[in-house]
């Protein structure tokens, strides 16, 4: 294989393909940072978690602000928590969401 002469002297100079790549996350890392992005990647879930990210809300008040019916909301509330960016807790009748800090670190 050939390599432009600057590449190759990069990446003599970095310690070699090998180490590069061992800098590289693994297949778990690479593979929930996927799932991470595929989350951002519609803007009424980014709404939703920016929303989160100000305060902790219940789904009633999500949905006020999002317009959304209830079954299109609870499909991106589960895309939210699947990917690790919100968590869900019980209180009384009512589930409040709030944001992981996976999700404070990806976004702000």
């Amino acid at each position: 294989m050939e390599i432009p002469e600057p590449i190759k002297d990069q990446i003599e100079e970095s310690g070699g393909l090998e180490k590069i790549n061992s800098k590289v996350p693994g297949q778990d890392e690479i593979e929930m940072r996927a799932q991470v992005f595929k989350a951002l990647s519609d803007p009424q879930r980014l709404k939703i978690l920016y929303l989160l990210l100000e305060q902790d809300l219940c789904v009633c008040c999500i949905k006020e602000v999002v317009d959304m019916p209830d079954s299109k909301l609870s499909y991106h509330l589960m895309k939210l928590k699947d990917a690790g960016l919100i968590v869900g807790d019980q209180m009384k009748n009512w589930i409040i969401y709030k944001p992981t800090e996976l999700a404070k670190e990806v976004v702000s």
